[in-house]
């Protein structure tokens, strides 16, 4: 009799270790969810800054990646993310792989230390340069036809992403992740979970961290903000330079000048999303404009 309550109390234990195993097993193995709001305009010949969040299981990540194909090269490229910290990563497509094409898709995959991968589906973004467009708003402005400017209205309608910041800079910075490239204002995850974009007036009051990224360098640093109603005022301090910063927020669209001690300033124009802040940024001493991405 004694012997059968011990083989009992053993198989019920061996049963509780199997149920458990199995369990950590499973929720090991499960793929990180990866959010981000896909931008579908670039510029040619341009850097393209991408940032997504990625929410871990049990797991820890071990990297995150965008893969990248081009209507002119399909061989896969593949350019590693860099963590900014709360579950954030960033990374840019180089410029030579936005030179000599229209057109380009990309994804993001996460891997985890355990080897599981996640992925994003494949965002196709369309490729303009900047004398194209400027060209195309010169004809339609000359023309005026009622067809054509309505066209116009009904892009920026569905592109809020241009709204407030101008066509030219928009297509310049060719980036912001407030918009998920329609009028939803919302971006599906890798793992089915849905981002909505908030469209009041965001409150950007504390410290960012940013990258720049210019033609010729790229450069990184920190604004202290603080907003009162739509006014924004601070200071910035980036790689041996520092000064104010002045600007304005409207929705989630945001315009920004940095003021160097030299009498140079810097014009920044871009979309707010919750702690991300990114678009176009113009230098007036070199008359270069790139991109950039900012967190809090």
């Amino acid at each position: 009799m004694q012997k059968k309550k011990i083989a009992t109390a053993l198989a019920l234990i061996t049963l509780a270790l199997l149920n458990a195993s199995a369990t950590f097993a499973e929720e090991t193995l499960q793929e990180a969810a990866i959010a981000h709001i896909p931008i579908p305009l670039g510029v040619k010949g341009k850097p393209f800054p991408i940032m997504a969040e990625i929410k871990e299981n049990k797991s820890k990540i071990k990297s995150v990646k965008v893969i990248v194909k081009s209507s002119t090269n399909l061989k896969e490229a593949r350019i590693n993310m860099v963590s900014i910290g709360a579950g954030r990563y960033q990374a840019a497509i180089p410029a030579k792989n936005t030179t000599a094409t229209s057109e380009l898709v990309y994804r993001i995959e996460a891997e985890t230390v355990l080897g599981v991968k996640s992925n994003t589906p494949w965002y196709p973004v369309k490729l303009e340069s900047v004398e194209d467009k400027v060209k195309d708003v010169s004809d339609t402005a000359e023309k005026k036809t009622p067809e054509k400017l309505g066209k116009i209205r009904k892009f920026i309608k569905q592109h809020p992403i241009i709204t407030g910041v101008g066509l030219a800079a928009a297509i310049g910075g060719g980036v912001a992740l407030a918009s998920g490239g329609g009028s939803s204002g919302s971006s599906s995850t890798a793992s089915g979970e849905t981002l909505t974009a908030d469209t009041g007036t965001p409150d950007i009051s504390g410290t960012w961290h940013y990258t720049n990224i210019m033609p010729s360098d790229t450069i990184s640093g920190s604004m202290n903000l603080t907003q009162s109603g739509t006014s924004v005022s601070g200071n910035f301090s980036e790689e041996g330079d520092s000064g104010s910063v002045s600007g304005s927020v409207n929705g989630s669209s945001i315009s920004l000048t940095l003021n160097f001690g030299d009498g140079t300033t810097d014009q920044l124009s871009g979309s707010v999303n919750g702690n991300q802040i990114s678009g176009s940024w113009h230098e007036s001493e070199t008359g270069e404009t790139g991109t950039f991405t900012a967190t809090r």
